[in-house]
C-alpha cells in the first residue's frame, strides 16, 4: 500500500518538479511511510479500480521515465508514440504478441527505417519496463530484432 500511496503522489507532482526533485520527494515519502500500516477504505477502492490496470501502468512508465531525466521533449514523444501504438493495437497490454508487434512495424507506411527504428525504441522501453516491474510476465519485444540500415560506402 505504501508504494501506491508514493507512486500517486509522485503521479500529482510529476509535471511541477525536475527528477532530481522527484526522486528526493520520492525518497522522503518512503522513508515517512516505512513505520506506518496504511489502509485503503472502500471509496478509495472504488475509485482506484476504476482506472485500468493497463492506464495505470503506463502512468508509472511515465512517471519512472521522468525520475530518470527525460525531457519534457522525450516524453512527449513517448506518449505520442505509446498512445498511436495502443489505438492500433486495441488489446490490453498482456494480450500483445510478438507478432503483434511485428505486424505494427510492417504496417508503418511511408516512414523511414529510422523512423520506424525510434518506434521500437520506444515500444522496446516500454515492454522492457512493464515486464521488469511485474505488469507482465513475458516481453513481447525481445524477439523483435532491430532495424537494420544500409551501409553507405
Amino acid at each position: 500500500m505504501n508504494t501506491e500511496i508514493c507512486n500517486a503522489i509522485i503521479s500529482l507532482l510529476a509535471d511541477k518538479f525536475n527528477s532530481e526533485q522527484l526522486h528526493t520527494i520520492e525518497a522522503a515519502i518512503y522513508s515517512v511511510l516505512y513505520n506506518y500500516s496504511i489502509t485503503q477504505n472502500n471509496n478509495e477502492t472504488a475509485l482506484i479500480s476504476e482506472i485500468s490496470p493497463d492506464v495505470k501502468a503506463v502512468q508509472m512508465f511515465f512517471i519512472s521515465k521522468k525520475i530518470e531525466g527525460c525531457s519534457i521533449k522525450t516524453l512527449n514523444y513517448y506518449k505520442n508514440e505509446i498512445k498511436q501504438f495502443l489505438q492500433f493495437m486495441n488489446k490490453q497490454l498482456n494480450a500483445i504478441t510478438t507478432d503483434d508487434l511485428r505486424f505494427y512495424f510492417a504496417t508503418r507506411e511511408n516512414v523511414t527505417k529510422t523512423t520506424i527504428k525510434n518506434k521500437r525504441g520506444v515500444l522496446s522501453s516500454l515492454f522492457a519496463w512493464l515486464t521488469n516491474e511485474g505488469h507482465l510476465q513475458k516481453n513481447p519485444m525481445l524477439r523483435v530484432n532491430t532495424i537494420r540500415f544500409d551501409k553507405n560506402t
